[in-house]
């Protein structure tokens, strides 16, 4: 299943929030898992939240402001979120740049108006507008509700055009078909059955162009006595237009009707939906006027000259025209028949081409293509057991001619070609301890063990049992025995076993998993660049999980796989790229933000590592031991540097540490 979170513009109840509750209803829940982010509290959340979707709340009302962008880091993190779907400029905004930092494999901008008709400042729009173009490249899609949309942003931003989609909006024609309930809201206000009607449906504000309407309706009710006006919607502006319905001797044929859940109802008591917008991008109440078999007279704007059809469906006019609509909606209150046959065109057309079903399917194909473009590529299909559950991955092909799969949800990073399982029992049983025996004993290693061993008695002052996993010689365990501890270890290679033994530490032939441990008998397990030498890491974290106590401590050390990738990138031309050690997956922060919450572990800190004295990298020369020293010393000279103004607690070095607590309750349940 794929897990889709889309972060939305407002909290309220307009075009882009209808949008987001017909998803709710129709996206296929066996194939998608859908959650919401609101900025705010109110009609949204409630609505979904009655429709079974999970609907949180993201305060992003300081535009600028980091706190958003890394709490929804954390959520996308959280959630394991595989498509992010963000709405409006702000969302746009946040949302590009969470997702790049959370690795979302995919991020879909979707534009529901221009930027350039958007009602505020000079100032604020220039912002907007920066904002926006710089961080446009940063989204894997953009969609638009209108084709207008879309040649404006190729030709302006300069994207490339495969990049920015086009799909309109769709209508559930079944909301929009009975005419009977038109009837008992002409007798609720009071309007004669045979009195013409006209409506405006929508927020009162600026952009939706209701003085414009009202203006015209002085002359409109000189030819048509019985003419009334519908203004449906609330606002900043009633005040406004209350005033201004009075001040041109009209108030009695407008009603403002307020906000109104029963729009079917209200469209079916129209003769004609007027639509004076500044601006629209694909609005959803034409559509609805159009499936409702009503003649629409609207602002040719936008997205609307793509819906109505100019004396075929409806009737477009400039905008900011009170004459203009004066003119046709007079044209069409006198002809009735060819008002009638426009409304029956506008539902045959919002069938054909605007239906809720044919705007799913296409939203639902976008999410498979973005998803699954990678599953092309034959040579990514091993990665589709991911443990988180993503099937799509990137491929890793590093100039030595190795190659990595990377999967696009998590980050992790897994040899393209595995080797079999006896090439790996017979590296550890023969060529292991032959190979770093003396690293093993000799100190160029104590600084990593001491490193882990005072990070762990910080969080856990007073012994206890401690597992290492992957003992090797036994350092970490004779550091136990000296404070108190008992340690216990394990390691698949019998003469690394051998050799802990003759120092008198408890070792074991055993590689994990399993452990022959009982459950809940440590109190911390550490594996120290170990985890990404074994067949099933995840397995190994499971049985650390099982024989922990409630509150026991793990704690992890790796490569950092995201950064040895790019280092053997640029290294590819020296002969110093291949890695002199055996692994078989790259971890990096982000896998392992993934995984430990999955497999029951509170991740207390994911950080740099200080660096080891042993060769990581090899390669033939006499230079090489040269330049190996000189890669060491410089590693540890700027760890030393970033540790002392705290940059050690950002993942950006050789190798990574993680500590993490099992919790009190299984959460792999």
């Amino acid at each position: 299943m794929i897990t889709v979170l889309h972060l939305a513009g407002s909290g309220g109840w307009a075009g882009g929030e209808t949008y987001l509750l017909l998803l709710a209803r129709r996206l296929d829940r066996k194939q998608f898992r859908l959650i919401v982010v609101s900025p705010e509290a109110g009609a949204l959340v409630d609505n979904l939240r009655a429709e079974g979707i999970e609907a949180l709340v993201l305060d992003m009302n300081r535009l600028g402001s980091v706190g958003p962008i890394l709490r929804l880091r954390d959520l996308l993190h959280e959630r394991r979120v595989e498509i992010l779907q963000t709405h409006g400029a702000r969302s746009n905004f946040y949302g590009r740049l969470a997702g790049r930092l959370a690795r979302t494999p995919v991020v879909i901008s979707t534009v529901h108006n221009s930027l350039y008709d958007y009602p505020v400042g000079r100032l604020r729009k220039a912002i907007y507008l920066t904002l926006d173009r710089v961080s446009a490249p940063l989204a894997h899609c953009i969609l638009c509700v209108a084709e207008s949309h879309r040649r404006e942003l190729i030709g302006r931003y300069r994207l490339p055009p495969e990049r920015v989609v086009t799909i309109p909006n769709g209508v559930d024609l079944g909301r929009f078909r009975a005419a009977e309930s038109g009837e008992q809201v002409r007798k609720e206000l009071g309007i004669p059955d045979d009195a013409p009607v006209i409506g405006i449906i929508g927020r009162l504000t600026h952009q939706k162009g209701h003085c414009y309407l009202l203006r015209a309706l002085p002359m409109l009710a000189c030819d048509h006595p019985a003419l009334r006006c519908l203004v449906v919607g609330g606002g900043h502006l009633y005040g406004e237009l209350v005033e201004l319905v009075t001040r041109l001797g009209v108030q009695d044929r407008c009603i403002f009707m307020g906000v109104r859940q029963d729009i079917p109802a209200v469209l079916s008591a129209l003769d004609i939906l007027v639509v004076p917008s500044l601006s629209e991008g694909m609005p959803y109440v034409v559509l609805e006027g159009m499936a409702s078999g009503k003649p629409v007279v609207a602002t040719a704007v936008n997205g609307i000259p793509e819906v109505v059809e100019d004396r075929v469906t409806g009737r477009l006019v400039p905008r900011q025209d009170s004459g203009a609509l004066v003119e046709v909606i007079g044209e069409l209150l006198t002809d009735p028949e060819s008002s009638a046959a426009m409304g029956r065109a506008a539902r045959r057309k919002v069938e054909e081409s605007f239906s809720v079903e044919r705007w799913i399917a296409r939203l639902e194909a976008l999410y498979n293509d973005l998803t699954g473009r990678v599953h092309r590529s034959p040579e990514v299909a091993g990665l589709r057991s991911c443990p988180c559950g993503a099937a799509a991955a990137d491929v890793r092909t590093l100039p030595d001619g190795d190659a990595r799969l990377q999967c696009r949800l998590c980050g992790l990073l897994v040899r393209a070609k595995m080797p079999s399982d006896e090439d790996v029992n017979q590296c550890y049983q023969e060529q292991y301890w032959e190979k770093y025996c003396a690293e093993q004993i000799s100190p160029a290693r104590d600084n990593v063990f001491q490193h882990a061993w005072s990070w762990v008695t910080r969080l856990r002052p007073e012994p206890g049992v401690l597992v290492d996993a992957g003992c090797g010689s036994g350092t970490l365990l004779a550091l136990c025995r000296e404070q108190g501890w008992k340690g216990i270890g394990f390691d698949p290679s019998a003469r690394a076993v051998a050799y802990a033994r003759e120092r008198g530490l408890e070792v074991f032939e055993q590689g994990w998993p399993p452990c022959s441990l009982p459950d809940g008998s440590a109190d911390v397990v550490t594996f120290i660049n170990v985890l990404d030498h074994l067949r099933d890491p995840f397995g190994a974290l499971q049985e650390a999980w099982r024989i922990l106590r409630p509150g026991g401590l793990l704690y992890i050390r790796v490569p950092n796989g995201p950064f040895h990738m790019w280092v053997r990138s640029a290294l590819g031309g020296s002969g110093l790229a291949r890695l002199s050690v055996f692994h078989l997956y790259g971890f990096g922060r982000r896998a392992f933000l993934h995984h430990l919450p999955r497999l029951g572990f509170a991740v207390l800190g994911v950080r740099t590592a200080p660096p080891s004295l042993h060769d990581v990298y090899e390669g033939s020369g006499w230079w090489m031991p040269l330049l190996r020293t000189v890669l060491k010393k410089a590693g540890l000279l700027l760890y030393l540097a970033m540790n002392c103004v705290g940059l050690n607690r950002l993942p950006w070095g050789t190798s990574i540490e993680v500590m993490a607590r099992k919790g009190p309750f299984d959460a792999r349940s």
